[in-house]
């Protein structure tokens, strides 16, 4: 009974959700975000309308669902995973709470994972790479292969460019499934551009076969988040056709509000201290060109963990 929009990739999938949902709250709707994993509070991966769930419907849900995950042990199927159960509760807390809108991001690949039970109104793609190499193969290809699992017959996709072998997966997986694909930076999908850019925010221009979005004032610094804030543009005005029409103002709150803590945070300026989640070569890639970009010419020590 849920409305959502559904968003995979390696690199990028959270910053975009998240940007999605501050758009679609800005534009009115109540807004269920769904992500993996959390940095402080395990509530912080179900939320409406940027508000984390309490403690006290989580462990009413807990309760709720407890007895359904315990049949489960003794069944063919095996026991839930952890991801699983969450998924469960992250599903029955926005229908409770009647979101008008969910947007999901899958925990890991896509084709198998707990989320996929849903029929979206539009998915994204943002940029894959190597991840999760164990479970999903160890070829761009492979890999592509499980986050297009997401794709739907008819469902519309947009998508961050790629590298050529995962495009071509997409591409292929799109004309099986009769499900138009919308790439950015490529004719017909949405073109980003940065005008401006600071230690505070980047100002972006986001143009759209449907509008020019300009001046739109974004605090997640850096080439690829821009990349992100055109994937999301893209596929809410995907859902068009479904009643959800993008006003422009919605469209500049929503990206001037969103927070993601831990993408090239910046959390102290005297001296300047950065918090950034890169784990994997991709994202690792990402902050060292956000630094050459921002820094350029800065002593720059790099704490590890």
């Amino acid at each position: 009974g849920l409305r959502c929009v559904h968003i995979a990739g390696t690199r990028g999938k959270g910053s975009t959700a998240a940007i999605s949902a501050s758009i679609l709250t800005r534009a009115g709707l109540r807004t269920g975000l769904y992500t993996s994993p959390h940095l402080v509070s395990f509530r912080e991966r179900i939320r409406i309308d940027g508000e984390l769930i309490s403690e006290a419907e989580v462990t009413a849900l807990v309760e709720e669902v407890r007895p359904v995950i315990g049949e489960l042990r003794d069944s063919d199927l095996g026991p839930a995973s952890f991801f699983e159960a969450y998924t469960l509760l992250g599903l029955l807390h926005f229908a409770r709470r009647q979101v008008d809108i969910a947007v999901l991001e899958p925990g890991m690949g896509g084709r198998l994972d707990a989320t996929n039970i849903v029929r979206p109104l539009a998915c994204a793609i943002t940029h894959i790479n190597f991840d999760h190499m164990q479970e999903l193969g160890d070829t761009i290809a492979q890999i592509a292969g499980e986050k297009a699992g997401i794709i739907k017959p008819g469902v519309p996709v947009v998508s961050a460019p790629q590298l050529p072998e995962a495009m071509e997966v997409l591409q292929d997986t799109c004309l099986e499934r009769y499900a138009q694909l919308i790439v950015v930076g490529q004719a017909g999908g949405p073109q980003v551009s940065i005008t401006a850019a600071n230690h505070h925010k980047q100002v972006l221009t986001i143009t759209t076969r449907r509008a020019v979005y300009a001046n739109l004032e974004c605090p997640l610094l850096g080439r690829h988040q821009a990349e992100n804030a055109a994937v999301a543009v893209g596929l809410l005005e995907c859902l068009a056709p479904h009643g959800i029409a993008l006003a422009a103002d919605a469209v500049k709150s929503g990206v001037s509000s969103v927070r993601w803590p831990g993408r090239f945070q910046i959390v102290s300026r005297r001296p300047y201290v950065i918090l950034d989640g890169a784990h994997d070569a991709a994202g690792s890639a990402a902050l060292a060109e956000t630094l050459e970009d921002l820094f350029h010419g800065y002593r720059i020590i790099l704490v590890l963990g």
